[in-house]
């Protein structure tokens, strides 16, 4: 019976990092598209994408960095170094 609780929480487990995970993508996405000042809702992702110069990638390097600085995830830091362990855990239990 042991085995069978761990087994619920390994899943439990592993359905509230998938969901996280999504949270937190989505989250970046909608972050990213609101601090970028070039968005235009008219022209697709895919085509501002295209459009970006090497200037960008200095820009968005800029922005990453400030995002690394903030309380969130400074926070949140030890959940994603928990986040090998819990492998680590999963494996064991014999997922």
């Amino acid at each position: 019976m042991p085995e069978s609780r761990m087994e619920q929480q390994a899943d439990e487990v592993a359905l509230l990092r998938d969901q996280l995970l999504t949270w937190r993508r989505t989250a970046l996405h909608m972050w990213a598209i609101g601090v970028s000042s070039n968005y235009s809702p008219a022209v697709p992702d895919a085509c501002q994408e295209r459009a970006a110069s090497r200037g960008d990638a200095e820009h968005w390097q800029a922005e990453l960095d400030a995002m690394r600085r903030t309380l969130s995830w400074r926070v949140t830091k030890p959940l994603r170094a928990a986040r090998p362990l819990l492998g680590r855990l999963r494996r064991a239990v014999g997922r």
